[in-house]
């Protein structure tokens, strides 16, 4: 004869099943989860083995540039258009190999766009010289319109009174004494002093002379 209901032997099995439960939907959000954040947040390049070749290689240069540093924009007496100094102050900006680096294990040329970007405005500035334009010029002045875009800086520039009224009645703005969240640009400059002196010293060693 079939032992009567026991109230506690159902209460147990019933603990038993919800626990069982709740456990494989902790187990299935886990991996769900997982999922989730290897779509949103791509294993870090470090994982990732790039063969440098054609398309595959990192979209940009993995770097940890730290916290922010603050920028206010001054009008400086430098990187003017045609002061004696201008093309001295405008050589000086590029660190060695002028915004060039060599990654991979057969050291691939790649261009840095912050110094695409800098090399756009001081062929803007020769044109100006000049008095003269090329595709090259129309290249730059479509480039650092993008690029801007890109980055998208949402620094409040507040209006100038001494500038008088805009057409519209408004005070301009001239950008001057406005401070800028930006990155580390100082730590962009070691790495490529470090990388060209590498990349001099790979080219020793393999007898290239040649570029």
């Amino acid at each position: 004869m079939k032992a009567p209901f026991s109230f506690q032997a159902g209460t147990d099995l019933q603990l038993k099943i919800a626990t069982g439960f709740f456990f494989f939907i902790v187990f299935v959000n886990t991996i769900a989860v997982g999922y989730q954040a290897r779509i949103i947040f791509p294993p870090s390049p470090v994982e990732k083995q790039y063969t440098w070749r054609g398309t595959d290689h990192p979209r940009e240069l993995h770097l940890d540039l730290g916290d922010p540093v603050a920028l206010t924009i001054d009008d400086t007496e430098h990187f003017q258009i045609a002061t004696p100094d201008a093309t001295a102050d405008w050589n000086s900006i590029f660190p060695p190999g002028r915004g060039f680096i060599h990654l991979g294990p057969d050291k691939r040329r790649f261009g840095l766009s912050m110094f695409h970007q800098i090399h756009c405005l001081d062929m803007i500035r020769q044109a100006l010289l000049s008095g003269t334009t090329s595709g090259h010029v129309h290249h730059c002045f479509s480039y650092l319109r993008q690029t801007a875009l890109c980055h998208a800086d949402l620094t409040l520039e507040e209006g100038v009174p001494e500038l008088g009224l805009d057409p519209t009645g408004e005070l301009p703005v001239n950008g001057l004494m406005m401070t800028h969240t930006c990155r580390d640009w100082s730590k962009v400059y070691k790495f490529l002093g470090d990388e060209h002196y590498d990349w001099k010293e790979w080219r020793k060693t393999h007898n290239i002379t040649v570029l």
